[in-house]
């Protein structure tokens, strides 16, 4: 327009949708027309309008063989809010699945393989208003679970409550075996006859103590003739086990039997017992611990082939239940657990009584075993640590030699029998296994371990003295030592006390 000194000039952009950052041109003006130009070059300016594309993080993260690891992806990234992840790429393969998931904050969700040990490499990208992202990387270490088969306090639990239910079937046989030992030298019934001991287990082959005028001259015609009898016998064991590649046990048992027999002839006693047990097993010095307990009932009979032979057997069954706490070295926390099972027992004793001058000597020979079922169950409490046992067997199956002294000494106020017992034990069959495996993972590695029995062999020295009343009581104390050839042993004091009544 004449006149006029400044003007608008359209220049034309084709915008995208790339977010980059602001950009400058220049502007050229030539061949003007009935115009003046005084300065014919300016610069213009191309304003972002687009949304900045969004950057995700590289991360990194650690889990176990088998578990489950949650990453989040957003915090740290740019470019947001997000619309979208998308994973790119999970290297190896067989390392584990990884998932994305929590939308709108994205998280990668990795679930590791059992089997697998090393590192997944998993690209991402995000997805924001301004684009995707290039890819990122999350860095996952998959770390092996330790082989719980080699923790000594993995090992020794499973052993402890291998041998408490060995000895539940064992402290039955002693306390029965016991009592048929007493009745060889019968020529009357007592109604009830109570025995509390403090000792280990094992039995003897019995005492002269009714060949004393004053006893004999007790004995109740009633009874005799009912020919019923009624006992009670209780032990306290106390023992310990220390062998390489478990921890050590230190173990209390309490057993308690209680029957009634009948006397058949004057040849032949068969009578029935019921039994109550129970165990308390420290293992190891980290708190790992075992407590048991167990009911029972049994049938027995005692056969007097002649007036020096006899032949003892018995059979019986028992439920009984264990509760653990096992200390988890990896993680620091205890898993704990409950287990229950059942079992079988038999015993089977022959031995001859003669005399040498004062002195009346039993050998004897006994085959015992027991058969045991303990169920498989699970732990709680040590998180991924927590294990799972399988149903395990326990066959126990010994042979004894040994023999038994004693002699009568007359006192003013009854008669003081001392006694003397060794016994030699090998055990042919009392070892296990059972499978473990880590308690989240039902599908996982499965592992072995080996319970050895208490020992395979043993010597058993007994040494008491009963003391038989004028007025037809009796005291008895008893110590009995139990050594194992590998390096087991249990240590007692048997007091006890009986009469008539």
């Amino acid at each position: 327009m004449p006149g006029a000194t400044t003007a608008t000039i359209n220049v034309p952009v084709n915008g995208d949708t790339i977010s980059e950052p602001d950009e400058t041109f220049t502007l050229n003006l030539s061949n003007p027309v009935n115009v003046t130009i005084a300065d014919g070059q300016g610069v213009g300016t191309i304003l972002n309008d687009d949304a900045a594309l969004p950057t995700a993080p590289n991360l990194t993260a650690t889990v176990l063989a088998g578990a489950t690891v949650t990453v989040p992806l957003t915090p740290g990234a740019t470019g947001g809010p997000f619309s979208a992840a998308t994973i790119v790429s999970s290297l190896p393969v067989e390392g584990g699945v990884s998932t994305i998931v929590g939308a709108p904050n994205y998280a990668l969700q990795f679930d590791a393989t059992p089997v697998f040990e090393g590192v997944v490499v998993v690209n991402y990208t995000l997805t924001g208003p301004g684009g995707v992202s290039d890819p990122a990387t999350v860095t996952i270490t998959v770390q092996a679970r330790p082989d719980p088969s080699t923790d000594p306090d993995v090992r020794g639990l499973l052993t402890a409550q291998a041998q408490a239910a060995q000895q539940f079937a064992q402290s039955q046989m002693d306390n029965i075996n016991r009592r048929m030992a007493a009745l060889h030298d019968e020529s009357c019934r007592q109604f009830l006859a109570n025995t509390v001991q403090l000792s280990g287990p094992d039995a003897d082959g019995g005492t002269e103590r009714l060949s004393t005028p004053q006893l004999n001259e007790l004995c109740d015609d009633g009874a005799q003739k009912l020919g019923l009898s009624m006992w009670t016998s209780g032990s306290v064991d106390v023992g310990s086990t220390d062998r390489a590649g478990e921890a050590g046990r230190d173990s209390i048992a309490y057993n308690l039997t209680a029957g009634v027999d009948y006397r058949f002839s004057q040849r032949f006693v068969g009578g029935i017992s019921l039994g109550y047990s129970t165990d308390s097993s420290d293992i190891g010095t980290n708190g790992t611990t075992s407590d048991g307990e167990a009911i029972s009932a049994a049938i027995y009979g005692s056969f007097m082939a002649t007036p020096s032979f006899f032949v003892d057997a018995l059979i019986g069954y028992g439920s009984f239940d264990f509760n653990s706490r096992r200390f988890d070295t990896s993680s620091g926390a205890f898993g704990s657990g409950d287990r229950d099972g059942d079992q079988f027992y038999a015993s089977l004793t022959a031995g001859y009584d003669t005399q040498l001058r004062a002195w009346k000597l039993t050998p004897f020979a006994r085959l015992s075993g027991s058969s045991s079922i303990l169920n498989g169950f699970s732990e709680t409490g040590a998180g991924e640590y927590s294990l799972a046992y399988g149903r395990q067997q326990v066959d126990s199956f010994g042979g004894s030699l040994g023999f038994a002294a004693s002699t009568d000494l007359a006192l003013e106020v009854g008669t003081l029998t001392p006694r003397l017992r060794l016994e030699y034990m090998h055990e042919f069959e009392g070892d296990s296994s059972v499978d473990i495996r880590y308690a989240d993972l039902p599908e996982g590695l499965i592992y072995n371990v080996q319970t050895q029995a208490f020992a395979q062999n043993q010597v058993t020295l007994g040494l008491g003295a009963d003391l038989h009343l004028n007025n037809g009581m009796r005291l008895g104390l008893d110590y009995t030592g139990n050594f194992g050839f590998e390096d087991s042993r249990r240590h007692g004091v048997r007091a006890s006390v009986g009469g008539q009544f």
